[in-house]
């Protein structure tokens, strides 16, 4: 049974909504006769966890999908955004772009290898900075910004001794990596930045959380978290949780990094010579 908790559209004489249609793979949309608008909500790909490129070095968590909701044209054909790709050694992936109609959400930032995090697109959040133990730390990345303008956060300053904790927005900035100390937390907003990884035996930060899907967290031991919230981090040298998405929890960090949940969770980070956690996929709902 239809609710009635968005206008009627003038063109259709719609006014009773209700969730038809839950999309999570790229294809075919079947959309019913005399349906022409659609209520959609487009969640893209989380991005990946950094894995560290060299000696001791740690990687960040990868930042949440964005999230970008309204009106549309029906289609009958929509592109879910995967979610970034597990890493080894290097740089996490940049989660990918979910399109339907005039609306788009793009994926979350890819978490550092011992650097900078890297930038969300369309509205995904920023990748947590990574650190080399007693050399240096990378910054978070700063969210980005979507289709709709929403305000983005900044990312967390790479510090000695404790990372900076990224900005609060829209979509959120990523936390600074550590030197020597605990990385930065990951921003929170509705779509939550990664962690920044931390060395010197210390804490990765945790993934912000999301009120829609959180980012992952920075390389340190942590549990997955439950959907939304973020992955946690824990002692420098193993992997860390990866962050909820809208449909499902992210998985724990073992020895490589925890996978974010489906629904835009970002990955965990990790060491290096190991695996980060992959970022969840995308997704598209359909009201009508």
């Amino acid at each position: 049974m239809g609710i009635a908790v968005i206008p009627a559209v003038a063109a259709t004489g719609q006014s009773q909504l209700a969730l038809r249609q839950t999309i999570t793979s790229s294809g075919a949309v079947t959309i019913p006769a005399g349906i022409t608008q659609v209520y959609a909500v487009l969640i893209g790909g989380g991005g990946s966890g950094g894995s560290g490129n060299g000696t001791a070095a740690l990687g960040g968590g990868g930042g949440a999908g964005g999230v970008v909701q309204g009106w549309t044209t029906a289609v009958t054909t929509c592109v879910i955004g995967a979610g970034g790709a597990s890493a080894t050694n290097t740089v996490g992936n940049t989660g990918g772009t979910t399109s339907y109609g005039t609306l788009y959400a793009g994926g979350g930032g890819a978490g550092a290898a011992g650097g900078a995090g890297g930038a969300g697109v369309g509205g995904g959040a920023g990748g947590g900075g990574g650190a080399l133990q007693s050399t240096s730390q990378g910054n978070g990345a700063s969210g980005s910004s979507n289709s709709l303008n929403y305000p983005s956060g900044a990312g967390g300053a790479g510090i000695a001794g404790g990372g900076g904790i990224g900005g609060f927005g829209y979509s959120a900035g990523g936390g600074g990596g550590s030197n020597g100390g605990t990385g930065g937390a990951g921003g929170a907003g509705v779509s939550g930045g990664g962690g920044g990884g931390g060395s010197g035996g210390s804490s990765g930060g945790t993934g912000g959380a999301g009120t829609y899907c959180g980012g992952g967290g920075g390389s340190g031991a942590g549990g997955g978290a439950g959907v939304f919230a973020g992955g946690g981090g824990g002692g420098g040298g193993t992997g860390s949780g990866g962050g909820g998405g809208y449909i499902a929890a992210g998985a724990a960090g073992s020895s490589n990094g925890g996978n974010g949940g489906n629904g835009g969770g970002g990955g965990g980070g990790t060491y290096n010579s190991l695996s980060s956690g992959a970022g969840g996929n995308g997704v598209l709902y359909l009201y009508y």
